[in-house]
């Protein structure tokens, strides 16, 4: 839910030439960059998950959600 927004945030601060997790962008400039690429992002993320679903079988994949693994209540039982 939160990786496209973060995704955002990264390019924001590669282009204006920040350091990596330093701020999240306007508001507005989200909203302009959601509206304007937002469903290419969304269908580049299905090919990204499609890909790595196609190389495993069911029983060797282990799917972890990223905000399961950083909460301080159930990362340490995720990892």
């Amino acid at each position: 839910v939160k990786a496209i927004p973060s995704f955002h945030n990264f390019l924001y601060e590669f282009v204006n030439k920040l350091e990596n997790h330093s701020l999240r962008a306007p508001v507005n400039e989200w909203i302009r960059w959601r509206d304007n690429t937002f469903s290419v992002e969304v269908k580049e993320w299905r090919k990204h998950l499609e890909y790595y679903l196609s190389r495993f079988a069911p029983d060797k994949r282990l799917v972890v959600a990223y905000e399961d693994l950083v909460s301080e209540a159930t990362g340490p039982q995720v990892s």
